[in-house]
């Protein structure tokens, strides 16, 4: 099984048809879908942990920049969270 890797914001890679799915990015469900590899059959899963550089703020100045800060918070906690089931985790550097 071959997955294309989407950097930067979820969204950017356009939707596939295949038969009656349309299958669009999990990144916003799932960053590290390690369940869904066993689920799928895989024996051994390796993950990649990707270096986030989450932004840092000096003041929150709009609604904007506290939802951009909440979501880059989530999706650090979740990814680390996915990478503990993984069998193998690699750091990318």
């Amino acid at each position: 099984m071959a997955l294309r890797l989407e950097v930067g914001e979820p969204g950017a890679v356009e939707p596939v048809r295949e038969g009656e799915r349309l299958l669009s990015d999990g990144g916003m469900i799932s960053m590290i879908p390690v369940k869904i590899a066993r689920k799928e059959g895989a024996d051994i899963v390796i993950a990649v942990a990707l270096d986030r550089n989450m932004h840092i703020y000096e003041e929150l100045k709009t609604v904007k920049d506290i939802v951009d800060r909440a979501s880059e918070i989530t999706s650090a906690k979740l990814e680390k969270y996915e990478l503990m089931d993984a069998d193998i985790v690699k750091d990318r550097s």
